[in-house]
């Protein structure tokens, strides 16, 4: 959580600096939801 938070502070000179860094923020966290979800399942299926 403290990385996130650092992450936030960060600064770009130019837009499109901070469009591809948003869009590799937001392609971190999607996996980590993914991960997740799989883990879900897998526990739900280790109940059987």
């Amino acid at each position: 959580m403290a990385h996130r938070c650092w992450l936030s502070t960060l600064a770009f000179d130019y837009p499109a600096q901070k469009i591809v860094f948003q869009d590799y923020v937001d392609a971190v966290s999607d996996a980590e939801q993914r991960q997740r979800r799989f883990e879900e399942q897998i526990q739900l299926l280790l109940a059987y």
